[in-house]
């Protein structure tokens, strides 16, 4: 991760991030967690409320944790 120059980490939002955030603090530079929706989508007033809304989420959530 730290010769690559990863910017981020894209997890599932609906499982527990331990791993995740852990792999994160271990490496000595700094590394974004991004959650992605994956499984299912949110309540009719939140960011994922329809397929649609998800994966324009999911697509702005991975551009911009690409370009850090």
């Amino acid at each position: 991760m730290q010769t690559t120059g990863v910017p981020a980490i894209f997890a599932e939002s609906s499982q527990p991030d331990r791993l995740i955030q852990v792999l994160a603090s271990e490496v000595d530079i700094h590394i974004d967690v991004v959650e992605l929706f994956s499984e299912s989508l949110t309540g009719a007033d939140e960011e994922a409320s329809t397929y649609i809304t998800m994966m324009r989420v999911n697509t702005e959530r991975i551009t911009n944790g690409l370009s850090r």
